[in-house]
C-alpha cells in the first residue's frame, strides 16, 4: 500500500511516504510548515519514485492544533483527492507522536487560549490548565498521576511505524473518505 502522509498543525510538521516495506520521512521547517508542504510533497514523491497516481491513500492530520497549519494541511488532502481521487484518511495530529499503541500514554500539545490539546491513544480533547511548567501541566491532566515515572515531558518524534499501522488497518477496514467528508478539528470538546 503506498501512502502519501502529512500533518502541519504542530510545530513538527512532516511529509511521509509509505510502501509499506519502506518510509521516507521529510521533516517541515519549523514554522515554515504551510509554505514548504507542497515542496516536501514533491520531495518525498521525487525521492521515492512514486507518482500521484500509484498512491494508494493519503493520511492528512487533521488537528488540533495551528489553525492555518491545519487549514491548509486538509485542503491540500482535499484538493488531491478531489483531482486525482485518492482517497483520504483523517487523523488525529497528535497521535504521530504517541509510543507503541500498547503503552499507556498522553500526548500533550499547547493548546495556547485553549489551554492543552491530549491524545490518549483512543481520542482528542483538551482541557484548561492554569499550571505554567510543562511538568506540573502532564501531571494536573494525567487521569492517574501517581503512575507518571521518570520524565514526563518529552519532545516527541514522529513514531513512523506506530502511524503507518495505523493507518493501514484503518485503510483496509474500509475507513477511508472523499474530500466532502474530512473536516479540520480547531477545536475539540473540554473534558472535565
Amino acid at each position: 500500500m503506498k501512502c502519501l502522509i502529512f500533518e502541519t498543525s504542530t510545530e513538527s510538521g512532516f511529509v511521509l511516504l509509505s510502501d509499506g516495506r519502506t518510509s521516507l520521512l521529510h521533516p517541515l521547517p519549523r514554522q515554515k510548515e504551510q509554505g514548504a508542504l507542497l515542496s516536501g510533497i514533491d520531495k518525498v514523491l521525487r525521492s521515492g519514485n512514486v507518482s500521484l497516481q500509484e498512491l494508494d491513500c493519503i493520511g492528512v492530520g487533521t488537528g488540533p492544533g495551528l489553525f492555518t497549519g491545519t487549514r491548509i494541511a486538509v485542503l491540500t488532502a482535499k484538493t488531491l483527492n478531489f483531482t486525482h481521487n485518492i482517497p483520504l484518511i483523517g487523523f488525529c495530529s497528535l497521535m504521530p507522536y504517541a509510543p507503541s499503541p500498547k503503552e499507556e500514554h498522553l500526548v500533550l500539545l499547547d493548546g495556547r487560549s485553549q489551554g492543552l490539546f491530549i491524545y490518549d491513544g483512543r481520542s482528542c480533547f483538551s482541557r484548561s490548565s492554569k499550571h505554567p511548567a510543562p511538568e506540573e501541566r502532564a501531571r494536573a491532566v494525567s487521569p492517574d498521576p501517581d503512575r507518571l515515572s521518570g520524565d514526563p515531558v518529552r519532545k516527541g518524534s514522529v513514531n513512523v511505524l506506530s502511524l503507518i499501522a495505523e493507518l493501514e488497518r484503518l485503510f483496509l477496514a474500509g475507513t477511508h473518505s472523499s474530500h466532502r467528508d474530512i473536516t479540520s478539528i480547531y477545536q475539540v470538546p473540554r473534558q472535565t
